[in-house]
């Protein structure tokens, strides 16, 4: 029997079902990527300066720059979400900044005052956005005490005879203690320094600590150039 009711192309019932899902698919989509946006917020918030994070291999599940892009791609899905669940909901966010039902537009300035304070404050560093910097600055700090810094600017990248040089070290002394604590890969000079420590299951921190224990290096002053190393090789 013909109820009437059957779902035909462009009927207004299977319209009708089609947006209402759609309204259910964006609006969780909007709220699952701002909860994930959330959290990889959080963890860049408390992530150590790159330097840092890449010398000592830091992580909490995954790796600074991981957490980058998973921030970067969570935001742009975040974005097209609410520009969309926007869209969709175009009249009744019209009908708040209007004062449709009421006539009062106090919602309106309030929203536009709450971004100008945070955003405005921000730049003029006045609470509670100067402590909430701060205490970023704070804890980077802390980090950067805790995990130790590189001797240089992306060392962990650098070859192990580019690493030896800066310190005034000489490769071989290296790569003679290398082989007698049975390192595995069988690192070169021009190794990068970085690789060396993942083979060893080490950071580069852990493979840096190792080199100027084992050789009885000290650390190069910070700006001096190189640096002279007591273990370096006779020439």
């Amino acid at each position: 029997m013909n109820t009437g009711l059957e779902e035909r192309k462009g009927s207004p019932i299977k319209h009708h079902w089609g947006v209402t899902m759609l309204r259910k698919i964006i609006s969780l989509t909007t709220f699952f990527s701002f909860v994930l946006l959330i959290i990889s917020s959080v963890m860049l918030y408390v992530v150590p300066e790159g330097r840092v994070a890449y010398w000592a291999d830091w992580r909490i599940i995954f790796t600074k720059a991981q957490w980058g892009d998973l921030h970067i791609t969570g935001g742009a899905l975040f974005l097209v979400a609410g520009l969309w669940h926007t869209f969709l909901n175009w009249k009744p966010v019209m009908n708040y900044i209007r004062g449709a039902k009421d006539g009062s537009r106090k919602p309106l300035l309030a929203a536009v005052l709450i971004c100008l304070f945070v955003y405005a404050g921000t730049l003029l560093e006045i609470p509670p956005m100067q402590q909430l910097v701060g205490w970023n600055d704070a804890i980077k700090d802390y980090q950067a005490r805790k995990y130790g810094e590189p001797p240089f600017g992306h060392a962990e990248t650098s070859s192990l005879k580019q690493f030896s040089a800066f310190l005034g070290l000489d490769s071989g002394l290296i790569l003679q203690k290398m082989r007698e604590a049975d390192f595995k890969g069988e690192p070169k000079p021009e190794s990068i320094f970085i690789d060396i420590a993942t083979s060893n299951d080490m950071t580069p921190q852990e493979l840096f600590s190792f080199i100027m224990k084992s050789t009885g290096a000290t650390m190069p002053v910070r700006g001096s150039g190189k640096g002279q190393g007591k273990g370096q090789a006779a020439q």
